[in-house]
């Protein structure tokens, strides 16, 4: 009994150990933010009368990057420069690997074998070719328009049986969406929704150049637009108009941080409410 307790001592130590280290990383995981880069541009510094698209194409530019975990775990993507989308895990490269080009091997004598044997085949399958299309020519038209008509028919009727299905339905729908259990559902939803919006949107960003559109009426709409939505974009947006040419010189940048506890606590909230649970199997099941 006197040997059992040191090692049950040892034992329960180590577990501790183990539970808190699980415990710290869990916390650094969740309450660590992913932090989020991203700029582009589009050079088109002089107004020009007519459009030309692939200019502006060709003058395309920017980049997306993240980091999390203080740098362990990092990646992006850059156009035009580097296209594939890479993430890194320290200095090893998890996805995004440019793959080496894989030499091709000649083989002369394989070629030839494949020449030789092709050659002698054509002769047999030309034979074969001309008899099978004298037998097939008269039936094939007449099976082909009969299996493409059979076809349209039946992707006709599934149309029409899903359309059916839906407007058998319609005052259940509608009734559920008038309930006042889908108001409480719907309002709960939202609010989990509006606060994964706030939490994933950048909060610094800006929105900067000239845009011309060739034409007066036009360009006062894009800039109406932007009038519209002024509270939103107030400190952010500076853009002047071109009226009388075309211009798209736009220079864009915005970074942010992501919780990743928000993310889970607001897939929690939603996945776990008995309202929003009820109502969506009220919509699964049927009238």
């Amino acid at each position: 009994m006197i040997t059992v307790l040191p090692v049950l001592k040892i034992i329960g130590s180590v577990l501790l150990w183990v539970l808190a280290i699980v415990a710290a990383l869990l916390l650094i995981v969740l309450f660590v933010p992913v932090c989020y880069r991203f700029a582009g541009t589009s050079e088109d510094p002089e107004p020009h009368e007519d459009p030309d698209l692939d200019k502006v194409k060709e003058n395309l530019s920017g980049y997306f990057s993240f980091s999390w975990l203080f740098g362990f775990v990092r990646g992006g993507i850059s156009y035009p420069d580097d296209p594939a989308f890479k993430v890194r895990i320290l200095w090893f490269t998890v996805t995004g690997r440019n793959k080496p080009e894989k030499k091709k091997k000649k083989k002369n004598k394989n070629k030839n074998v494949r020449r030789a044997s092709s050659e002698k085949s054509t002769d047999t399958e030309n034979g074969a070719d001309a008899e099978s299309k004298s037998e097939t020519s008269d039936t094939s038209p007449e099976s082909e328009h009969k299996s493409l008509f059979g076809n349209i028919i039946s992707k006709l009727q599934g149309i029409y049986d899903k359309i059916k299905k839906v407007f058998a339905n319609t005052g259940y729908n509608v009734g559920i969406l008038q309930s006042d259990e889908f108001k409480s559902a719907f309002a709960k939803a939202w609010k989990q929704i509006v606060r994964l919006i706030r939490a994933v949107a950048p909060h610094k960003w800006s929105v900067n150049g000239t845009v011309g559109a060739g034409d007066p009426e036009k360009t006062g709409k894009i800039m109406g637009i932007t009038g519209m939505a002024y509270p939103l974009v107030l400190n952010h947006v500076n853009i002047r108009p071109e009226f009388m040419n075309y211009q798209m010189d736009i220079k864009a940048a915005a970074k942010g941080r992501i919780m990743i506890f928000t993310v889970v606590a607001v897939a929690m909230t939603i996945y776990f409410d008995k309202d929003i649970k009820k109502i969506i199997r009220m919509l699964k099941k049927e009238a």
